[in-house]
């Protein structure tokens, strides 16, 4: 076997790096497996958009990496972007609930399963992986998200971001047009609303990330 052959294969076999990733195609482009009705897709769009970017903005965080010691690897990006979308489908599901009930409408039933599927999903990406000689090592995403909960200019600089913010936007967007769709419960009729659940904006999603931060929540 050739001596160029052989390091092609090296090369291969390194691990990816964050400069390497591209964290936009990680995730699956349909729903499929999700939860989430295809009459529903855009939800998973926002959610998939929305990791994509938050992932890539961590992985880049050069605070954070600093602290980790490593560039973010793609087991690590997998098990943020994972946590993420479930994340997401988790305040969804809180999101329409609420605003459901204030305007006595009846809520779908997908977002529950959304959450278990993604949920379940994010806990196998987030697993520790194991080394050449069977060790077990800490899972980059994990050790990265741990760090950024750390970091309050970290945290400040990343709920800025005018990309992370827009798809976050458009989901709020989406899950207030759908409540609109949703029919009356039984015997109830449809109300206004009594302005007791917020009106829905970006930051609803990245609650942990506001924390100590200046956030318009």
């Amino acid at each position: 076997m050739s001596r160029l052959f052989m390091l092609v294969l090296l090369v291969l076999a390194l691990p990816s790096s964050a400069a390497d990733l591209n964290y936009s195609t990680m995730l699956p482009t349909t729903p499929n497996g999700a939860g989430v009705p295809s009459d529903s897709k855009i939800f998973w769009v926002e959610w998939r958009e929305g990791a994509a970017r938050y992932t890539e903005l961590l992985g880049a965080n050069e605070e954070v990496q600093k602290k980790v010691g490593k560039p973010l690897d793609r087991q690590g990006a997998l098990c943020i972007l994972w946590t993420k979308v479930a994340e997401f489908a988790r305040d969804t599901e809180k999101s329409l609930g609420a605003r459901a009930k204030e305007q006595g409408r009846t809520p779908p039933t997908w977002p529950a399963t959304a959450v278990s599927r993604t949920a379940e999903r994010a806990k196998k990406e987030c697993e520790d992986p194991t080394d050449g000689y069977g060790d077990k090592q800490p899972n980059l995403g994990r050790r990265y998200m741990e760090e950024l909960a750390k970091s309050k200019p970290s945290r400040a600089e990343l709920v800025q971001d005018a990309d992370l913010l827009g798809s976050l936007t458009r989901l709020a967007g989406s899950i207030e047009e759908l409540v609109m769709s949703l029919p009356a419960r039984a015997g109830t009729a449809i109300q206004a609303g009594s302005g007791s659940v917020p009106i829905l904006n970006p930051y609803l999603f990245l609650r942990r990330e506001c924390q100590g931060v200046e956030c318009s929540l």
